[in-house]
């Protein structure tokens, strides 16, 4: 699935997978988190997320970064290097009322 190409409005949130909007809400709500810590809040959440429906949370800590890194491709989220790892937040014209609002709660999309 490839995610489109321009941040802010005009990124369609309801074509992205249940996995990249989950991190992607996840990066707007802790913005300034490492990978490491993001990957604990995935882990945190993803049971109240998934539940109710037939996707599987992803197990793989290589697939979650790609999902990470979608988003960068997209352009709704930037990371930077620091010596304790990857600092990731949103971009500023990805988090507005419009994207958030195409954005609902990851299990209200899937149903």
């Amino acid at each position: 699935m490839s995610l489109p190409a321009r941040p802010g409005p005009a990124v369609d949130a309801e074509e992205w997978s249940i996995h990249h909007r989950l991190f992607y809400r996840l990066v707007v709500g802790a913005p300034g988190s490492r990978t490491a810590d993001l990957q604990l809040l995935y882990d945190a959440v993803a049971p109240v997320a998934y539940r109710g429906t037939t996707i599987s949370k992803c197990d793989s800590r290589r697939w979650r970064r790609k999902l990470l890194n979608d988003l960068q491709d997209a352009g709704v989220v930037v990371s930077d290097e620091t010596p304790r790892g990857w600092i990731w937040r949103p971009t500023v014209d990805a988090v507005d009322e419009a994207l958030l609002a195409r954005a609902p709660d990851t299990v209200e999309a899937e149903q």
